[in-house]
């Protein structure tokens, strides 16, 4: 993130999504927050962030225009198919 945010990127680049990047922790916000021109940010399955919703307000606070979403993971993995299956049962 931070060569992301250090080069051209941080004025040009509108959209980005991660997903389970363990790379990503609560400490990345900062470095996100300074990729100034973002329009749409994603986030999804994060492990290593602790704080999801300081996490969304930092970003909101720092990128105002930016629309950024960060759903709760409740379900992880394979075999929740096969629980559903059988509470119809």
């Amino acid at each position: 993130m931070r060569e992301l945010a250090l080069g051209r990127p941080a004025a040009t680049l509108r959209d980005i999504e991660i997903v389970l990047n363990p790379s990503i922790s609560d400490g990345a916000v900062y470095w996100i927050s300074r990729l100034k021109a973002l329009h749409r940010a994603h986030f999804y399955f994060l492990p290593y962030v602790s704080n999801r919703h300081s996490f969304i307000r930092q970003l909101k606070l720092a990128i105002p225009r930016c629309h950024v979403t960060f759903p709760e993971a409740v379900q992880i993995g394979y075999g929740y198919e096969d629980e559903k299956k059988e509470k119809k049962k």
